[in-house]
């Protein structure tokens, strides 16, 4: 294909909208949603703790998600998510440090990472269904080293 492009034998390329799509079944994406919503009450348990500011973070992570995995695609909102959820990740385990909770805190993030890493490699196998209960399963973790981390 590099060929044709080079000799300028290709006028058009088709792209087909379901490849856009990073994930084809809907009822998982759905519940990746529905989990994420652990994100805005654990934000709010967290704002009530600790204010707003520190919940900022937690905050982002369910709105950029929600936008996101209403209709997973590879696009900047999905950059931006990333960008989002490693920031609150990482501000999460450096507060633990200052909360002389950094021991809890370092484990949970080990954690976080091991289940996103398996997330990644159902994806990778084409295991749709694994991948994203995996995922769903971050938001679950995430919202509870939250509650636990910034409970006072």
């Amino acid at each position: 294909m590099l060929d044709q492009l080079e000799e300028g034998s290709i006028n058009h390329v088709n792209i087909d909208v379901d490849d856009i799509h990073i994930y084809k079944d809907t009822t998982h994406t759905e519940l990746v949603i529905n989990t994420n919503f652990l994100n805005l009450f654990s934000s709010i348990y967290v704002a009530k703790e600790r204010g707003v500011l520190i919940a900022l973070p937690h905050t982002a992570v369910f709105v950029t998600s929600y936008f996101f995995w209403k209709e997973p695609r590879f696009n900047y909102i999905r950059i931006v998510d990333y960008v989002v959820a490693q920031t609150s990740i990482f501000f999460t385990l450096i507060y633990s440090f200052y909360l002389n909770k950094g021991f809890e805190g370092s484990l949970l993030f080990l954690l976080l990472y091991y289940v996103f890493m398996m997330s990644c490699h159902f994806k990778s196998i084409d295991d749709e269904n694994r991948s994203l209960r995996l995922h769903s399963l971050l938001y679950f973790i995430g919202s509870a080293c939250n509650v636990y981390i910034f409970t006072k």
